[in-house]
This record gives C-alpha cells, sequence and structure tokens, in this order.
C-alpha cells in the first residue's frame, strides 16, 4: 500500500528531526534551543521534500514543456506549471535545509549531517 502525503512528510519530519537531535535522545540529551526554535523550518523542509518528490513525479509523466494558445494564431510551448513550481520551491527548499544545517548542534553526526546534505533532498 502507497503511503499517503500526510505520512510521507510525518516520515520526512522524524528523519529530519533525528538528524538533527529535534527530539530528546535515548541518552538524556535534549535538543539545543535554536533546534527546537527550528520546528517550523524543519515541518516546512519536511512539507517541501514531499511536494518536491510528487513534482518530480509529475513532471517525468509529462514532461518540463506544456503547450499553450492564446487566441487562433498565437501558440507554442511554455514551461509546465509544474517546472515552474518546482524550481521556485527547490530554491526555497535548499534555503531551509542550509539554515537546519547552521543551526545543528555540534553533537551531531557530521557523517550523518554530510549524507543527509548529499542525499537527503527530493
Amino acid at each position: 500500500m502507497e503511503k499517503t502525503r500526510d505520512q510521507r512528510i510525518s516520515a520526512e519530519r522524524n528523519r529530519l528531526n533525528r538528524i538533527l537531535g529535534a527530539t530528546k535522545r535515548k541518552d538524556g540529551l535534549e535538543p539545543t534551543p535554536k533546534i527546537k526554535a527550528a520546528k517550523g523550518l524543519i515541518e516546512n523542509a519536511a512539507f517541501m521534500a514531499v511536494h518536491l518528490q510528487d513534482l518530480q513525479a509529475e513532471m517525468n509523466e509529462h514532461g518540463c514543456v506544456e503547450e499553450y494558445r492564446n487566441g487562433e494564431n498565437q501558440y507554442g510551448m511554455k514551461k509546465s506549471a509544474a517546472a515552474d513550481m518546482y524550481t521556485t520551491m527547490y530554491k526555497n527548499y535548499i534555503a531551509t535545509i542550509k539554515q537546519l544545517a547552521d543551526l545543528a548542534p555540534d553533537n551531531v553526526e557530521t557523517d550523518e549531517l554530510s549524507l543527509f546534505m548529499r542525499d537527503g533532498g527530493p
């Protein structure tokens, strides 16, 4: 069974929380105040990651351009709405991830954070 969008966002939020140390750890360490304050950034990053995946799937299926027609004689190809949204959202996603990386505490394992930055995006 395929996961719903909300389930995928929740899974991504949990992954980000784990990587950034945003939840109380088994060893009793509390998240830093900066990370606690970044809950909104984490939520937005999870939302954008899932929606970027969906936009990618749409562009893979329908392409990045679409035909338009303005009147009788004016027609051609233009960038698709999905491609436009993807470009804008991807820029915002990268900026959000950079902010989260800057807020990450020093005790977050560098390898895990590097893997996230390299492979964690949509």
